[in-house]
């Protein structure tokens, strides 16, 4: 039986992460007194499913697929500071692909903001990692959010969508009409490379998992955090190095793996995309909802 992705990345990181921590504990302000640029960050758990591991994982050198299947958790993320309420991707909502695609427990993300009394015209901004139905598939209840993509990812689906397709490479049309009526009135906001967006929220180009893919940078009372999208749809691809099965680019995939350890604070703060430990080893805010901090792992 192999170790938990979790239990080996406890054991490799004694040294220096746990001088992290130990640094984190002594000097690390009050999450709830924040600093300027410093937000606080939540992992908002809308299904639970079974997937097969050859979507995790890239094929095996002979090109044999995986075989079996592993959970996934589906996510959207939330900053919270600076006097903004900022939603990482938005979910889904359509109920065809939730039952398509096995999600157990499902909860709308407009609905699990209702859970931390926020309400969707609260919300600030959005950020879309990328186009596909997962993570841009519930633009409609944030009528007043200022929407962030990159404008390599928006080309990326109009070229898709220009033969007329309603679904292809993980987007839907329905979805991109919306981000279009968007664009229309004045909410979507086309990002070329990198950008710090706001003191404490940057936005790298990433382009692995999609063309347009981009990962976020986020500053917290723990230091920084990553939210890696599907760049890595497990703690196990980060930590083993292991490209996911689902990518526009391979190599970039890898290369983009092996950098993310050295943007975030600690390991465990490179958050993937699809974790279920994500849920469980995060200190829990109200029925799914965790905050992304490291004191959990200090205990």
């Amino acid at each position: 039986m192999t170790s938990s992705p979790l239990l080996l990345m406890q054991k490799r990181s004694r040294g220096l992460a746990g001088a992290v921590i130990l640094m984190c504990l002594l000097g690390c302000s009050n999450a709830l007194d924040l600093a300027d640029g410093e937000y606080e960050v939540f992992a908002l758990r809308y299904g639970r499913s079974r997937v097969k591991k050859e979507m995790v994982y890239q094929p095996l050198s002979t090109g044999e697929k995986r075989s079996g299947k592993l959970t996934f958790g589906w996510y959207v993320w939330l900053l919270k500071g600076n006097d903004r309420v900022i939603l990482v991707d938005t979910g889904v909502v359509d109920q065809g692909l939730v039952k398509s695609w096995r999600i157990r427990d499902f909860v709308s993300s407009d609905s699990l903001l209702r859970r931390m009394d926020i309400v969707p015209w609260q919300v600030t901004d959005i950020i879309l990692t990328h186009l596909h139905w997962d993570h841009a598939g519930n633009l409609g209840p944030y009528v007043q959010a200022k929407i962030w993509l990159q404008e390599t990812e928006y080309k990326h689906a109009e070229r898709t969508f220009a033969s007329g397709v309603e679904q292809d490479a993980g987007m839907l049309l329905s979805d991109f009409q919306r981000l279009q009526k968007r664009s229309e009135a004045g909410y979507l906001n086309l990002v070329e490379g990198d950008l710090e967006l706001y003191p404490g929220v940057s936005l790298r180009l990433i382009g692995d998992h999609t063309p347009g893919l981009q990962q976020v940078v986020v500053h917290t009372a723990s230091g920084n955090v990553v939210l890696a999208s599907d760049s890595s749809y497990l703690y196990d691809n980060t930590l083993r190095e292991q490209p996911t099965g689902v990518a526009a680019d391979y190599q970039k995939n890898l290369e983009n793996l092996r950098k993310l350890n050295r943007l975030a604070a600690s390991p465990w703060l490179v958050i993937p995309g699809h974790d279920p430990d994500v849920y469980t080893h995060f200190p829990r805010v109200t029925d799914g909802i965790v905050k992304i901090t490291s004191e959990s792992w200090a205990k």
